[in-house]
């Protein structure tokens, strides 16, 4: 009987101890699914404020840079550039001056290159309903008698989240039109294909994003992680 005791009193105890510690994991879980809910929570924020921080930006490809050694030369002649879309778009303004007024800043994004490839512009305006129209308008561009601006595309100036994925799908979007895939655009964050294969998601090879829905140049993959390289530069420290 005492045996039997001895034994039963062992048992409790490695119940109890088997209970505590499933008690303990338990616990342990619900502090990792909390602390994981925190961390989204956090990363939701700081893409909100990534977003809010870029509202009134916008990156300009291809704009030819001045030649000039002087660096406030060089913004002036960056900055005349952006006048210049703005005239040949008629957005900002009736004059020169009031258009001049409408941008805050004009800045080259990461070191100067050698060779003709020019640097890509980031400018700041003063408010997101001149940053929006332009963006909506930038397809006309390719319209203007102005031919210097034919070449050149607009894009919002996207979060480092937003860039990762929109690189992600301009790189499906070519291996799976490198496998033979035809009618193959990027719409709304996905690929999308065209209903009728005369349909034209956009002009000269190109499409153009827009405030209410995402619609990516179709820069090719290494254009793309060229830009990246560029933007990443401007973090640490943007050129004239």
């Amino acid at each position: 009987m005492e045996v039997i005791e001895n034994k039963f009193e062992e048992s409790h105890v490695k119940l109890e101890e088997v209970t505590t510690a499933l008690e303990m994991s338990a616990k342990k879980a619900e502090v990792q699914e909390c602390s994981a809910l925190m961390m989204d929570r956090i990363a939701d924020l700081e893409e909100a404020r990534e977003k809010t921080k870029r509202e009134k930006n916008l990156i300009i490809h291809n704009v030819k840079e001045s030649r000039s050694a002087k660096p406030e030369e060089r913004k002036r002649d960056d900055l005349h550039q952006v006048v210049s879309i703005l005239k040949a778009l008629n957005i900002g303004g009736d004059s020169d001056e009031v258009r001049h007024n409408q941008v805050s800043s004009v800045t080259r994004l990461g070191a100067k290159k050698s060779g003709n490839s020019p640097r890509l512009m980031k400018v700041t305006f003063r408010g997101k309903e001149i940053r929006d129209k332009l963006l909506r308008e930038a397809r006309c561009l390719r319209d203007v008698p102005e031919e210097h601006l034919h070449p050149l595309f607009i894009v919002p100036d996207l979060t480092p989240k937003e860039r990762a994925e929109d690189l992600r799908l301009r790189t499906e979007l070519k291996a799976r039109k490198d496998q033979g895939e035809s009618g193959l655009f990027i719409k709304r964050g996905k690929i999308a294909k065209k209903k009728d294969t005369g349909q034209k998601s956009g002009q000269g090879g190109r499409t153009f994003w827009t405030p209410s829905q995402a619609m990516p140049t179709e820069t090719s993959v290494e254009e793309e992680q060229s830009a990246e390289e560029a933007r990443s530069a401007d973090a640490s420290g943007a050129s004239v």
